[in-house]
Parts: structure tokens; sequence; C-alpha cells
């Protein structure tokens, strides 16, 4: 919802923040809101810059050696 990815991400995200703004007081369902786009940044940001993965290891027991 937050990244606005298909249909039903356009068609949900204001009904959610609607929903966030009548069950919560309004400073902290915008603090809600806040965090939550900053969870999506921060994944989408980890699926662009994924982490290195693991050096091989010449000592490995897949290589044969034990």
């Amino acid at each position: 919802m937050v990244g606005e990815r298909g249909i039903t991400g356009k068609i949900l995200k204001p009904y959610f923040k609607a929903v966030l703004s009548r069950i919560l007081e309004p400073d902290r369902g915008e603090a809600l809101i806040r965090n939550i786009n900053a969870l999506y940044l921060e994944l989408e940001w980890k699926v662009q810059h994924p982490p290195p993965g693991p050096l091989p290891n010449e000592h490995s027991k897949e290589s044969g050696h034990v």
C-alpha cells in the first residue's frame, strides 16, 4: 500500500490512512504513518542494495577438502 503498487495498493492507501486517523490520536496516527513509510523506504533500499554474498572458503566442505 505504501508503494502504491498495483490497483489494490492505490485503492487501499487512503482507507488505511483514514482508519488510522479514526482509531488513533491524530499525532500518533501521523507518527505511525511516518514509521511505516520509513520502514518501506528501508526495505526498498535493502532490495536495491543487497549485502555481498559470502566469500568462497578454500577449506569448505563443498570443495571436497575436509
